[in-house]
């Protein structure tokens, strides 16, 4: 089989849900929409059915912490080996997984004081690692469309606050760490 035969590069874009989870019970959960596009190559290998993606993509999200809306920008390397059936050239179904590396290109640290009198300071880590679970069907051979589960190793970003009086008398500082799960809903044209 030539090399060209198994290698496609194509175009891949999709919506982010986001499920903000925190280990403090001081922020509230919400689910924020975001989304993704950039280029992808899938490598058929000579095992049938076998194969893997790589994409580079743009990634832009809104996280609601409390009552402010932060928006966050990064640039996302993935990598997926997959296991598929195809029925001909007319419909398949298969399953993936794989790292995915994120890199944080917009801002990463925001400010704000709530109604209380709380300072907030929330910072987003600038890389982060996190593992793709997912499962997809193609149509024909340029179409494909999946949805996966996004789980990252580690935290994704930490809150920190305190009131003028916490400052001054002891220095007494509140953390919480959060990490950010997320449902990705994918769409791809294969040239």
């Amino acid at each position: 089989m030539p090399l060209l035969a198994q290698v496609s590069f194509g175009v891949k874009g999709g919506i982010d849900v986001v499920d903000m989870q925190y280990n403090d019970e001081v922020l509230k959960s919400s689910n924020r929409a975001g989304f993704f596009a950039g280029p992808i190559l899938r490598i058929e290998t000579p095992v049938v059915g076998l194969g893997i993606d790589v994409g580079t993509f743009y990634h832009q999200r809104t996280l609601k912490v409390e009552e402010k809306s932060i928006e966050q920008k990064s640039l996302l390397l993935s990598s997926h080996a997959r296991l598929g059936v195809d029925i001909g050239n007319i419909v398949g179904v298969y399953l993936c997984a794989g790292p995915q590396f994120s890199f944080n290109v917009g801002g990463s640290t925001f400010y704000w004081e709530d109604l209380e009198g709380y300072r907030k300071h929330f910072t987003l880590q600038e890389t982060t690692l996190s593992a793709d679970l997912g499962v997809g069907v193609t149509l024909g051979s340029n179409l494909e469309g999946a949805i996966y589960y996004n789980i990252p190793v580690g935290k994704t970003a930490d809150l920190t606050w305190d009131t003028v009086v916490d400052h001054l008398q002891d220095d007494i500082m509140h953390r919480a760490k959060s990490r950010t799960d997320s449902w990705r809903i994918t769409f791809t044209y294969f040239f």
